[in-house]
């Protein structure tokens, strides 16, 4: 049976690049039996060196190819080590080739890579990717870390090593106190609670994600006058979003899936060469009436554009992703439910974020108990904010429903909410 003829083009080049390649690959100390599965690592920025990475197929075991002698032997010349979901490997196992390692990167799930202590002991370590874990290793000594991406809370103390320029975090909490240093360039953090004066000394960034946060000030970003694109997206509410006028080298700003903007109008006045926005409650047509009018290109599309709503409970529920793949559902608007029950339910105080968690577990009981006694329906909520915490989107949307529908009762929910707090 024929083989049919390759592009002779790509076929060449294609060739060329890999020959190309392995010749560099070799001249770096990569052994030769690993060239089947070591490429290059991708730059990650300007003047970022890159680094020979092994890539363990998806199948490996320890008693299988290749070898532990031979991963020794590649951390020895200095390579880097790509751990996917599948792989069970203990960190340990480098012994004394600990110091020479370059990059790591781990699987997100923290069950397949164990021995997180020996991360500590890769002086050389320039780029880290960990696993969601929190288990505290101290690794705020190493410092040759350039690039760092932690998950969960354990291995945070990477992000704050003397030569971090380059951060992505994803945690629910950045504990109290926590800061990072002031070349930081790029950074993406995503996490449910933060106190973003965390940012307000990174005078060197210049590109910023943040996402999901349950309420995002930006005041911080006054002081990143280097900043030049910003990413705002899955964040609940934001305000002091007139601060981005300080922001003078901003020239990109997207919106994606925001909730409550305080002053969007604001943002109309920035001087950019880009904005975006999608699905955005306070990004309406009248904003992007004004904001097409607008020097540089200015992109809102009409589909997800906010549009009046009479029914009053649409906009009382938010409903959110998470970054463990679930979903938040969360209320926080109490001037309208204050004026939904026409005044207080009792003589002195105003329904708090706890009481009303407690009426919204109630109804939710009588509806199906195991929600709530197998902990199928979570809460997390804060002092504004009553939140509930559900496996998948379309649970999600029978649970926004179902409190839809006790919002819309009011005699019943203040029922409810008397006998919480009799």
């Amino acid at each position: 049976m024929g083989e049919a003829a390759p592009d002779d083009d790509f076929d060449e080049a294609g060739l060329a690049r890999l020959a190309e390649e392995r010749e560099s690959l070799l001249e770096s100390g990569v052994p030769e039996e690993l060239l089947a599965v070591s490429s290059w690592s991708m730059p990650r920025h300007a003047g970022h060196e890159p680094v020979p990475e092994v890539w363990l197929p998806e199948d490996w075991n320890s008693a299988g190819w290749p070898g532990i002698d031979l991963l020794r032997a590649a951390a020895q010349a200095g390579m880097g080590f790509v751990l996917n979901p599948g792989i069970d490997f203990d960190l340990r196992e480098f012994g004394s080739s600990l110091p020479t390692i370059r990059s790591l990167w781990c699987a997100y799930d923290a069950h397949w890579t164990t021995g997180l202590d020996a991360i500590a002991d890769m002086s050389s370590l320039q780029d880290l990717v960990g696993p969601n874990t929190g288990e505290v290793v101290r690794l705020d000594h190493l410092d040759r870390l350039d690039w760092v991406t932690v998950r969960g809370s354990g291995l945070l103390s990477a992000a704050q090593a003397s030569a971090v320029r380059n951060v992505g975090i994803s945690t629910k909490r950045l504990p109290r106190g926590f800061s990072l240093r002031a070349q930081v360039q790029h950074l993406s953090l995503e996490a449910a609670a933060v106190d973003l004066d965390v940012i307000g000394s990174l005078v060197d960034v210049i590109y910023m994600d943040l996402v999901g946060m349950r309420k995002l000030d930006l005041a911080p970003l006054e002081a990143a006058r280097a900043l030049e694109h910003l990413n705002v997206m899955r964040c609940r509410v934001v305000t002091n979003a007139s601060a981005l006028h300080h922001c003078t080298s901003l020239r990109e700003l997207r919106l994606q899936s925001v909730g409550e903007i305080e002053d969007p109008a604001s943002l109309l006045s920035l001087d950019l060469e880009r904005f975006q926005a999608e699905n955005c409650k306070s990004i309406d047509e009248s904003f992007a009436t004004a904001a097409l009018a607008n020097p540089g290109h200015w992109y809102i599309p009409h589909a997800t554009r906010a549009t009046p709503s009479n029914d009053g409970i649409s906009t009382a529920l938010d409903v959110t992703a998470t970054s463990d793949d679930r979903y938040e559902i969360a209320f926080r608007d109490w001037g309208w439910l204050h004026q939904l029950l026409g005044g207080a339910i009792t003589d002195e105080t105003k329904v708090t974020s706890g009481e009303l968690e407690q009426a919204f577990a109630a109804h939710l009981r009588r509806v199906n108990a195991s929600w709530i006694d197998d902990h199928i329906v979570e809460f997390d909520s804060e002092g504004d904010a009553t939140i509930l915490i559900v496996p998948n989107y379309d649970f999600a949307m029978r649970i926004q429903a179902e409190l839809d529908g006790l919002l819309n009762k009011p005699e019943r929910l203040r029922e409810d909410l008397r006998s919480r707090t009799a």
